[in-house]
């Protein structure tokens, strides 16, 4: 039943998405997947002519595709699919995400642009205790298991450190993670936290010594940006994009139990200074590289060049000669409107700019009704862009 109503103020979606046509969209920018909603305003904006660009965020990895098939089967046959190919462009959040587009068989412009964090103020930044911290959701795909395990294994109990997991259950993951936690003998050293936001998170993220994400597929892993930010060394999987931690920030790592149980090991054996050096060296990395900021400028390349013009100058146009009781211009047409029409015709329309000379020329309305209700808006449209008069 989800339809898109039109209202006084626009077209208002009935639910929980309003699409508000009173202004003039240069763009409209789709989040993740699968969600009629999404489908609906990607429609909307097709037969509007408004380009859309679509970010996926993970949700077309390998693992995300197998997991829960039977769910995304029949959205992707009946809408998803399309949508993503009629789009103007997809947003990949790193190189891996990109290549899973590319080998899916979508061939329009593909930027790859990393998500962005606030750098945190010096006197944010805290001095981190012997804590390893993950935030995240308590999912499956996040490796959490292999990372308990590895933390049997490396004693990290007996070293002095604590476990800490932030972020909200998924598919009752949680109790698979506190059974085992009990059966490993490791529940006194490890947290389950729950969700945490605002102030309370940016505390978790200063006072730990290092994040893990031991994750088995990752598009982009935004609580690695988050940790660097805060001067904190990080430990990846190499199912995460995240290989530039080997450049002295963290450990890019396979995430079996053994390897992790390794890397552990050494994190513990590291001096607290070592690992200071560490985290600042990260945080510089992302003051250069991931500040929204840098981000803004990155995505701003992918969207399309969004108003077009003609710039026509009349007396240019005009300049003619006498055919008998004609006047002829350059294109062969005997008035201006003709004149429009024909270099519409001939000039690509992916820029159009309108000077004010016609109004000069007693031309007045009738130029501005068929500029804007008769002739470029429509060939804007056909342009996927809006045009500016």
């Amino acid at each position: 039943d989800t339809q898109l109503t039109e209202t006084d103020s626009g077209y208002q979606y009935v639910g929980n998405v309003t699409v508000n046509t009173g202004g003039n969209y240069d763009v409209v920018h789709l989040h993740a997947l699968w969600s009629w909603d999404l489908h609906v305003v990607a429609r909307w904006a097709r037969r509007r002519g408004i380009p859309a660009v679509w970010s996926p965020h993970g949700a077309l990895s390998p693992w995300a595709r197998r997991s829960r098939l039977y769910k995304k089967l029949l959205p992707w046959l009946l809408w998803q699919r399309y949508d993503l190919k009629a789009c103007f462009g997809l947003h990949a959040t790193s190189a891996m995400e990109k290549r899973w587009l590319v080998d899916m068989g979508f061939d329009q412009p593909i930027v790859e642009v990393p998500l962005g964090t606030r750098l945190p103020e010096v006197d944010e930044l805290r001095q981190g205790e012997r804590t390893l911290l993950y935030v995240g959701r308590l999912h499956p795909v996040k490796g959490l298991e292999n990372a308990l395990w590895a933390w049997k294994m490396a004693g990290m109990g007996e070293r002095g450190w604590r476990f800490r997991l932030v972020g909200p259950d998924q598919e009752e993951y949680l109790s698979v993670l506190k059974t085992l936690s009990s059966e490993l003998g490791i529940v006194s050293s490890v947290d389950f936290a729950g969700p945490i936001y605002g102030e309370a998170l940016k505390r978790e993220y200063a006072m730990c010594g290092a994040l893990i994400l031991p994750s088995f597929s990752e598009n982009f892993g935004a609580t690695v940006v988050d940790a660097l930010s805060y001067g904190k060394p990080v430990i990846a999987s190499k199912a995460t994009p995240w290989k530039v931690l080997e450049d002295g920030m963290g450990w890019w790592v396979e995430n079996d139990p053994e390897t992790l149980a390794e890397t552990l090991t050494k994190v513990a054996q590291l001096p607290r200074e070592t690992l200071h050096e560490m985290g600042e060296k990260g945080r510089k990395f992302v003051a250069e590289n991931y500040t929204w900021e840098a981000v803004a400028k990155k995505m701003k390349e992918l969207y399309p060049k969004a108003i077009p013009y003609v710039n026509l100058y009349p007396n240019y146009a005009k300049v003619s000669w006498t055919t008998g009781d004609q006047r002829v211009n350059q294109l062969g047409t005997t008035n201006y409107f003709a004149h429009l029409e024909r270099y519409c015709q001939t000039v690509p329309l992916d820029y159009i700019c309108f000077d004010h000379y016609p109004w000069v020329y007693n031309e007045g309305n009738n130029m501005r009704n068929f500029l804007q209700d008769r002739f470029l808006q429509d060939r804007s449209k056909q342009a996927r862009n809006r045009v500016e008069i």
